[in-house]
């Protein structure tokens, strides 16, 4: 499900305590962060691959298209406004 290079970055420590995983097609390929306010929640997937092939950045592209999808899902069910990541300024 997961490789060894990768184990860490899901149990950090490893004491048992998992981080919030994106997992496509029963594999965990990153991990999720999320911030809930009155005012809407805001989530950002942090994958594993780095998309420096085609084919990497297709699967890039619909796990992003996939998580975008299931957190208008997860702010449906608290009845929050979905908000957008800032972006950091560069």
């Amino acid at each position: 499900m997961i490789s060894a290079e990768n184990l860490l970055r899901v149990v950090p420590g490893l004491n048992g305590i998992f981080v919030p995983l994106v997992v496509t097609n029963g594999q965990i390929v990153g991990t999720w962060r999320k911030k809930i306010a009155a005012s809407g929640v805001t989530c950002e997937a942090s994958l594993f691959e780095e998309p420096n092939t085609a084919a990497a950045r297709t699967r890039a592209e619909k796990t992003q298209r996939d998580f975008e999808r299931a957190v208008a899902d997860y702010a449906r069910f608290l009845e929050l406004p979905v908000r957008p990541e800032p972006t950091p300024n560069r």
